[in-house]
């Protein structure tokens, strides 16, 4: 329960979640230190408007060399299949490729509103 909460809104209080869940207040703290402590939560990261940054594209690369492409500065999530990067403009993004040649590569601009937001609340 509360880390379904978590995923809707990580900056609420234990005892705004304590209030929503029905459970007290030390119960939401130990079950947000429980989270944290075996991996469940990794952090609380902010989601940037990368437009507002001057990033003006982001690509997907599909199976690319991943060990190399993931020590860019330009890649800001990768595992061993696919890697997401963001640019300043196309000549960015293609001096990018050039150098990290892959099977496929999708891009979009940033620019563009998402048609749904970053959200794992879904989940659980």
């Amino acid at each position: 329960m509360v880390l379904k909460v978590l995923l809707e809104d990580c900056k609420r209080s234990d005892r705004d979640i304590a209030k929503s869940t029905g459970v007290s207040q030390p119960t939401v703290t130990r079950a947000r230190d429980y989270l944290r402590e075996q991996g469940f939560i990794l952090g609380y990261v902010a989601i940037p408007d990368l437009s507002k940054l001057d990033f003006e594209i982001v690509a997907v690369t599909i199976r690319g060399n991943m060990e190399e492409l993931s020590k860019d500065d330009r890649v800001i999530f990768a595992t061993k299949e696919f890697a997401i990067s963001v640019h300043k403009n196309y000549t960015d993004y293609g001096d990018f490729a050039q150098k990290f040649p892959s099977d496929a590569q999708y891009l979009t601009v940033t620019s563009e509103k998402p048609l749904k937001t970053l959200s794992l609340s879904q989940l659980l």
